[in-house]
């Protein structure tokens, strides 16, 4: 429990407040704005005299175990770990983070979000849905991680179920090397005559079949590597 934690306990009194407001206005997957300015707002509201304290409470809370602190496109989030082991909820009353994906777990492979609802067909017949395994999950950084050099804004696909679940219905079509071949030739293919442009996982699964019949048409050597 919270309460028992010896490092929860170590904390100074405003820390420990700040670190409950944190933890009780996380959304359904464990995750919350991480900045200052928007967790006074949230939690203290217009408490301005804790304003020199706040960023101090933080900085003790960052040091702690069982939440990551991250950044994406200059924006700051904090991810709460174990989350459904510490939060009973009703699986099909489950509300998906709209925040990007915790860049720490990501990289450590340590957790993918508890439940992600790629499709309409992965519910189970109890209506609950289905958790991506890790493996999977790593395969889907990976595919979106080679969309670099196509898009600036690829970094958004990490929190985007729409975008990864393109990605994972494609891996288990095509599997990981090939669509790794067939992305890196985008470069080469996008703005080309009959080519498609293809900038997200998405546009490429919805014009995989048009991007295969013209690269075959045109006889590309990317698609007699394939």
């Amino acid at each position: 429990m919270m309460w028992e934690d010896p490092t929860f306990n170590n904390f100074s009194i405003g820390a420990r407040l700040l670190f409950v407001g944190m933890f009780s206005n996380a959304d359904d997957e464990g995750f919350i704005r991480g900045d200052a300015g928007s967790l006074k707002r949230l939690i203290f509201g217009f408490d301005d005299n804790i304003k020199p304290e706040l960023d101090g409470w933080l900085n003790e809370i960052r040091v702690a175990k069982n939440i990551h602190f991250y950044e994406t496109e200059g924006e700051t989030y904090a991810h709460f770990l174990k989350w459904d082991k510490h939060q009973k909820q009703q699986k099909d009353r489950i509300q998906l983070t709209q925040y990007p994906m915790c860049s720490i777990c990501v990289a450590s492979d340590k957790q993918v979000p508890t439940k992600v609802k790629l499709s309409k067909g992965k519910v189970s017949k109890d209506n609950t849905t289905i958790a991506t395994p890790p493996s999977v999950a790593s395969e889907i950084v990976e595919v979106i991680n080679l969309f670099q050099s196509l898009n600036p804004s690829y970094k958004k696909f990490f929190g985007n179920n729409t975008q990864r679940g393109a990605a994972e219905r494609m891996l288990k079509i095509h599997g990981l090397e090939k669509l790794k071949k067939l992305i890196e030739i985008l470069p080469q293919t996008n703005g080309k005559q009959y080519m498609p442009i293809i900038t997200t996982p998405l546009q490429l699964e919805d014009k995989m079949g048009m991007l295969m019949f013209n690269l075959k048409k045109t006889e590309s050597k990317g698609i007699q590597s394939l």
